[in-house]
């Protein structure tokens, strides 16, 4: 039948037909011969019903059979949607438009505590934790008014009151006229995966002995403080300590000693330092500390006398009589003694050294000058030493520190626009130079392949970590991150490589493969 036809017009042709088909059968009947009664009742009720058949399955059975099947297709989505609500492991809450709580599932109430009784009728903020401020809620709710949608993370409370993060998605259920009519809340604990980020973050940026930032993050902090220093025309001091007499006590009196020895220390350091300051360990007995904000170099002067009295009184140990440690300090200072963080760092431990030569326990400013036209100079050069004797292995390190010192001048250069263009060249030559050094492990069967393969991967994690540091302007670290990974890599794991490759004989000896990187 025609699905474009109204029930009226449907109606009316099926009235027309039994109309005409009974008109019909009347005449057929007047030529038969006479029949009693009875028997014509039953035939025009026979007819009748055959006729009037279409109209009942139209109009009455099929509409029937059709409700009962949208029926029963409501029942089994409502079921679903009641059997995924109850036994998802998202915690899931229901309000109406004003936030007041309708109906909570399960899961709510195994991360939260709440039964469901305790929250319905209530509103969501049972659960708030006092930890975010009220610019935090009003961005929420601006979200959802104008948008339908929230997504993010929420520190909340449970119901014994101790804090958990989670994951919170909150949508909106509009009417057909676009009011909206509901909300409905998706959340999930995060708290174990938050704490195991922390873990991970603060292992990889702290030393697991003292809890100071380690060599990583201290560059971070240096980096950053030269950046700003670099916009307020003012100067950072580097201070690099090293403990006088510590080898003696680490050696006589055993590494437990010297590992009290290095957190007193440390604790002694941070008492010293103002809010802005950051104190690290770099390893052994070496610390660092950052002191921004300077206007003259003679501010550094307190910060070194205090913590030189610091260390003056004897640290007590547990099996042993107490010991005494004394420091020598070097002090350099940004911009004075140079422009890169490794440089003011080189320049601080040289004038440690000058502090031990005159006596130990006491401290000296570097004397280095910073290079007059550093945009122009090199920042990495190799030589002789940095070769492993294999061509396409030493000219592929070569074209790496090519564009390192490339990267480098297109940093302190005005014009940074191909920074981001050189990097990436960078990460396509370390992915070329990779799958050189594999094809040779494979072809020479290097019994150590699978650890520096793995090594592989550990430097792709850390140019990562650069690409993030340069994504957020942290330049200058990004830089001094990638500078230490080309000089860690070209003189490590490679020489290793390189006199296996050599040992086969393979491939001979080469010299350089290309001349030393130079200015432009």
């Amino acid at each position: 039948m025609n699905s474009n036809l109204s029930p009226w017009r449907i109606l009316t042709l099926l009235s027309v037909s039994v109309f005409a088909i009974e008109s019909l059968a009347m005449v057929l009947l007047g030529w038969l011969p006479p029949m009693s009664d009875g028997a014509a009742t039953l035939l025009d009720a026979t007819l009748l019903t055959i006729l009037l058949f279409p109209i009942f399955y139209f109009y009455v059975y099929r509409p029937y059979t059709l409700n009962l099947n949208r029926l029963h297709n409501t029942q089994e989505s409502l079921r679903l949607s009641a059997l995924v609500f109850d036994h998802s492991s998202e915690a899931m809450l229901i309000t109406d438009a004003l936030g007041t709580i309708l109906d909570v599932n399960p899961a709510f109430t195994a991360i939260t505590g709440f039964e469901a009784a305790e929250a319905i009728g209530r509103k969501p903020n049972l659960l708030s934790s006092g930890l975010q401020n009220q610019a935090f809620y009003q961005n929420l709710w601006h979200s959802l008014t104008t948008m339908g949608h929230w997504e993010g993370e929420i520190i909340n409370r449970r119901k014994d009151g101790t804090p958990y993060v989670e994951w919170l998605t909150i949508n909106a259920a509009r009417d057909t006229t676009g009011k909206i009519q509901r909300y409905v809340a998706q959340f999930v604990d995060i708290t174990r995966k938050k704490s195991a980020e922390e873990l991970i973050w603060r292992q990889a940026n702290f030393d697991p002995l003292t809890n100071l930032p380690n060599r990583s993050l201290f560059f971070d902090r240096l980096s950053r403080e030269i950046l700003q220093a670099m916009r307020s025309n003012k100067k950072v001091a580097l201070f690099f300590i090293d403990l006088d007499g510590f080898k003696a006590i680490n050696d006589e009196l055993g590494h437990q000693a010297g590992d009290v020895v290095l957190k007193t220390v440390a604790h002694r350091l941070l008492s010293c330092l103002r809010e802005s300051d950051t104190v690290a360990r770099l390893g052994g007995d070496e610390f660092a500390l950052v002191l921004p904000d300077l206007e003259r170099p003679e501010q550094a002067i307190p910060i070194a006398q205090k913590i030189l009295q610091s260390l003056q009184p004897p640290i007590p140990l547990t099996a042993h009589p107490a010991c005494q440690v004394s420091a020598s300090i070097g002090i350099s200072l940004y911009p004075d003694n140079g422009f890169e963080m490794d440089t003011l760092l080189s320049a601080a431990d040289s004038a440690m050294y000058e502090s031990k030569k005159q006596g130990k326990h006491q401290f000296s400013f570097s004397q280095a000058m910073p290079v007059i036209h550093p945009a122009q100079s090199d920042w990495i050069t190799l030589d002789a030493s940095h070769l492993v004797g294999v061509t396409d292995i030493d000219r592929e390190h070569q074209e790496l520190v090519t564009l390192v010192n490339e990267m480098n001048r297109s940093l302190k250069s005005e014009n940074r626009d191909g920074v981001w263009t050189i990097f990436e060249e960078i990460f396509q030559r370390v992915d070329q130079h990779f799958a050189t050094e594999d094809a040779l492990m494979e072809k020479l069967d290097y019994p150590d392949r699978v650890a520096h393969q793995h090594g592989h991967e550990v430097m792709k994690n850390t140019l990562a970590r650069i690409r993030e540091s340069l994504s957020q302007s942290n330049e200058m670290l990004a830089s001094q991150l990638l500078k230490n990974w080309v000089v860690d890599h070209v003189q490590g794991a490679d020489k290793d490589l390189g006199d296996y490759i050599k040992s086969r004989g393979n491939l001979p000896p080469t010299g350089p493969a290309t001349s030393p990187s130079t200015g432009p």
